[in-house]
């Protein structure tokens, strides 16, 4: 029995010895990467990171992440080294699904329809390879019969329910998420929204082959052979340009890829939501460029459909759940790429299906907390947001000009989104200055006789002072003239009046006529957002002081 033991530890000893070397390798080649990007990055390593691409890490990775995925277990093997086994090659897939990612986003490798096809079936197929490494351990925990294990790996079981460890569960929804960010990153919606911004069209190029002969007569019956003959065997590539380079799909690549997102159902496996998401945005962005083709294939699919189905699944519920994990907190990756793949797909998204304040339900203020989660805490997406020229921004932007727009009506959206994008000192004095030329207030006014309306213009005017309902001392001037947004029902509008009053003002009004603050939802979400602005920036702590004694004054008085 000593021996035995002995042999056991020695065993045991071996195994963590051979995959610390591995994982030691992965570590280094991820932190390679990460030191070969950004304003300081050295360029001897970024040569190194080039040679290493050049070299093929690329297909390496995938190759060893697919035999990962597939490898199987010695069935006489002891439960204590499956243990081992299993949960060290779960830490293997994560390291290198953490260099995939940076390589792909940081662009020192670029991914064609092929490859995410194939990354697509690692997503669906493969990755779900990694639970069958834990049947095994249950079945013969749990002694059940052969049937019972064949049925888990068929996938009518809970999976996440076989893990063996808590580590082993983070490892395992790492992984899932990782994947996720990997294909919505190689969709490229940035560069699509580049093109989309400045109206480029994208054409189909029979691969320009023949386009190199003369004019005669029958050159010209020459090259019709040829452009059918490259048609029907290389098939027809789209070939989108942009000023970050070319992306690559075959049309056969969208049908098939189209094929396995079609096939899958959210409703079953919640993963499968996101990735239809993201394809369905991809495919409304390609099909809202210029200069379509005549069978155009993708303006044929229901990305409409695709929308509404992962949307009915809660697919953004998704989305929420690892931005409030800490899955990107724990993360030894760089998490603020993480998160920008994330904004520019919800960008893209609010882009692509028109996303405004007109979406009364739950999916609206999802879609809010979601982007508030984004921004908070990274201080670079929230400098790229007020930077006018980021043009990725933009939707995003746009949602909160119309958030604005309804303000005080709106308070919680709007100053919770404000709060998010308050990060820093810059951006802490751009959004008190976006309160602070607030154009206009928004209020619920019911119709009758105090007010003029013009029905066809929706145009309309106070005749008496009005008062700005939460906030006392308020008032609209009579003869202030203002627009309805929307009507509530019959005899009760949203109105904007054209009345200017300092945004900073009117929250801090709110602020100090609030008898008890910890009971209301409006005025911890404003409290947050004062606290933010003047950490982040000095000359907003002066001048909400001297504002907030202002009206302390006024109140008393």
């Amino acid at each position: 029995m000593h021996v035995f033991l002995l042999l056991f530890s020695t065993v045991q000893k071996v195994m963590i010895q051979y995959y610390i070397e591995r994982q030691c390798v992965l570590k280094c080649t991820r932190h390679l990467l990460m030191l070969s990007y950004g304003s300081k990055a050295d360029s001897s390593v970024r040569e190194m990171v080039l040679k290493l691409i050049s070299d093929g890490l690329e297909s390496r990775l995938l190759s060893v992440i697919e035999s990962l995925l597939s490898a199987t277990y010695p069935e006489s093997m002891e439960v204590d080294f499956f243990t081992l086994w299993a949960e060290e090659m779960l830490i293997e897939d994560n390291l290198i699904l953490d260099i995939l990612f940076i390589a792909y986003y940081e662009s020192f490798c670029t991914c064609d329809g092929k490859q995410w096809k194939n990354l697509c079936l690692l997503y669906e197929v493969y990755f779900l390879s990694i639970f069958t490494a834990f049947f095994y351990l249950f079945y013969k925990a749990s002694n059940s019969r052969l049937f019972q294990c064949q049925r888990m790996i068929s996938g009518s079981c809970n999976f996440g329910k076989l893990a063996i460890s808590t580590e082993a569960v983070k490892s395992i929804y790492h992984a899932r998420v990782q994947l996720l960010l990997i294909l919505i990153e190689t969709l490229y919606l940035e560069n699509i929204l580049q093109m989309v911004h400045d109206e480029t069209p994208f054409r189909f190029n029979l691969l320009n082959l023949c386009l190199h002969f003369n004019s005669t007569w029958y050159f010209e019956i020459f090259r019709l052979q040829l452009c059918l003959y490259v048609y029907s065997v290389l098939k027809v590539h789209i070939e989108i340009h942009c000023s970050q380079g070319n992306i690559s799909f075959a049309l056969s690549d969208i049908q098939e890829v189209d094929a396995i997102i079609s096939s899958l159902d959210p409703f079953e496996t919640k993963e499968a939501g996101p990735l239809i998401l993201a394809w369905a945005v991809f495919l409304c962005l390609i099909s809202s460029l210029p200069e379509k083709p005549e069978y155009n294939l993708i303006t044929e699919t229901d990305h409409v459909g695709y929308v509404r189905q992962a949307i009915r699944a809660a697919s953004l519920n998704y989305f929420d759940e690892i931005l409030h994990s800490n899955l990107l907190k724990d993360s030894e990756g760089p998490i603020a790429s993480s998160r920008s793949v994330l904004r520019t797909f919800f960008s893209a998204f609010i882009a692509s299906y028109e996303i405004s304040l007109q979406l009364e339900d739950n999916n609206l203020k999802l879609i809010l907390n979601i982007l508030g989660e984004i921004y908070r805490g990274e201080e670079s997406l929230c400098v790229q947001f007020w930077d006018r020229d980021s043009f990725i921004d933009g939707p995003i932007r746009c949602l909160l000009y119309n958030l604005e727009g309804e303000f005080p009506f709106r308070t919680v959206e709007l100053i919770s989104l404000l709060s998010a994008l308050s990060e820093g000192a810059w951006p802490a004095e751009c959004v008190y200055n976006f309160l602070d030329k607030s154009v206009g207030l928004s209020t619920l006014v019911e119709l009758r006789g105090n007010f003029g309306v013009d029905n066809n213009s929706r145009i309309i005017d106070t005749r008496l002072p009005l008062c700005v309902p939460g906030f006392e001392g308020l008032e609209i001037p009579r003869d202030t003239r203002g627009r309805v947004l929307k009507f509530i029902d019959d005899n009760t509008a949203l109105v904007r009046w054209e009345y200017n009053q300092s945004g900073v003002l009117v929250l801090l009004l709110r602020v100090a006529q609030e008898m008890y603050p910890d009971g209301s939802e409006e005025v911890l979400v404003i409290l947050d957002l004062i606290s933010r602005l003047v950490t982040f920036n000095k000359v907003n702590c002066m001048v909400v002081s001297l504002v907030l004694i202002f009206i302390c004054q006024n109140l008393d008085s």
